[in-house]
């Protein structure tokens, strides 16, 4: 079972490749060569490459579930109930590393935002393709540690952006992806949240509505070494996405929001997962 798992992850890491390398990649650098050609407007042109990113972001998540055998469930707002056209602070768990940024870019087409920003590690910014999509858009690429002002300013200056071209923006306010209970957090299912990264966003983007979205996975998932191994640990799982809005959070109660959100989120996952 374990071999046939690590054939099924390198298989969708191939067809991602393939479908990178042929399809997508060349499709982005087109839209920067055209874009710089016919100096079409910078903001334009962001949302023509945030489409971009999303739509095979989406499309390449669709397929590594498909391969993988792994079951999708989304239980998002209704339209009734979504301002039209109001974009969205997404605030998430981050059970998994590499496929979650897939899942939220799936749960905004189908929620009809195809412009976003997001809040990134800096290391993404040297991923071929992907990282230079982000740095077009111009994504929050935070440092691992030890630099938050220099952080809060990069979050600051991307908010200003989203703000202009009402674009959405994800931000994981845990900071790093799930490996197990942090010691005497009282949480078991997700990590103590930093409210500050939400706090400059609130600030910047106070006609946003935040959708909080859970991530819940139907077994206790552990990630590998490697980004193959990683996938082959959920061949045949299921996943859960729920997601709710939530309107007026104002940034001087991010905190105590963020504290409670995440206790509901931990006591979901713990009876679900």
């Amino acid at each position: 079972m374990r071999l046939l798992n690590s054939m099924r992850a390198y298989g969708a890491l191939g067809v991602c490749v393939v479908i990178m390398l042929l399809c997508a990649a060349p499709h982005l650098y087109a839209i920067i060569l055209l874009d710089t050609v016919l100096r079409v407007d910078r903001a334009e042109h962001r949302r023509r490459v945030a489409s971009w990113q999303i739509f095979w972001g989406a499309l390449l998540g669709m397929a590594v579930f498909l391969i993988m055998g792994i079951t999708v469930d989304m239980a998002l707002p209704s339209s009734a109930s979504l301002k039209r056209d109001v974009p969205f602070v997404v605030v998430s768990n981050h059970p998994s590393g590499p496929l979650d940024g897939p899942l939220l870019l799936i749960m905004l087409m189908r929620l009809g935002r195809f412009d976003s920003r997001s809040v990134v590690k800096r290391e993404v910014a040297s991923v071929p393709v992907i990282g230079r999509s982000c740095a077009e858009i111009e994504c929050a690429f935070l440092a691992r540690g030890g630099q938050k002002d220099a952080d809060l300013a990069e979050i600051a200056k991307c908010a200003r952006v989203a703000c202009h071209d009402r674009a959405s923006v994800i931000i994981f306010p845990e900071g790093t992806r799930f490996r197990g209970p942090k010691a005497g957090s009282g949480l078991m299912r997700v990590l103590p949240p930093k409210s500050s990264g939400l706090q400059v966003l609130l600030a910047a983007l106070p006609q946003y509505s935040v959708l909080s979205v859970t991530i819940g996975w139907n077994r206790d998932i552990r990630n590998g070494e490697t980004v193959a191994s990683s996938l082959g640990a959920y061949a045949g799982a299921g996943v859960r996405v729920h997601a709710e809005v939530l309107e007026g959070l104002r940034p001087q109660d991010a905190e105590a929001w963020l504290k409670d959100e995440w206790r509901r989120k931990d006591d979901s996952l713990s009876k679900t997962g």
